[in-house]
């Protein structure tokens, strides 16, 4: 991995807050597997579900993205994102200008316009690995 790859995962793992847009209630979903491995390393306390369709994930309860992006101090914050592509993209509308800066898109989260959306914004994107190898979540579960 390049050295400023590895300098984003790092700090992306260094926040004390994790927003998951796109958790899963469903076990089988990387959105859950994602959301579980956060919580395992960093805590309930630390972690946050984004699902509009669900009250809650893992008995953690979901809060609006708007909500927790009001509230959240942006150094502080990192955002991972778990979306097909159109959803990312609204969501990375919503964090722009929010000062959030590590932001990881998971495999399949981004597009061209996404891409695109994340340069003319100057955005960091970490759209590397998953967080799952990134944390040795072995075989994703």
């Amino acid at each position: 991995m390049a050295a400023a790859a590895r300098k984003a995962v790092k700090a992306f793992f260094a926040s004390e807050k994790f927003i998951v847009v796109g958790a899963s209630p469903n076990r089988e979903k990387f959105g859950n597997k994602v959301f579980r491995a956060l919580v395992g390393r960093f805590g309930a306390g630390s972690v946050v579900p984004v699902n509009p369709t669900s009250p809650e994930i893992e008995g953690i309860k979901t809060q609006p993205l708007d909500d927790l992006l009001a509230a959240a101090d942006p150094a502080k914050t990192a955002v991972s994102v778990i979306t097909p592509p159109v959803a990312t993209l609204a969501t990375l509308q919503k964090v722009t200008g929010k000062g959030i800066t590590n932001i990881w898109l998971q495999p399949g989260a981004e597009d061209a316009k996404v891409v695109a959306f994340a340069k003319e914004h100057n955005l960091v994107l970490h759209s590397g690995p998953c967080v799952l190898v990134e944390l040795g979540v072995g075989d994703h579960e």
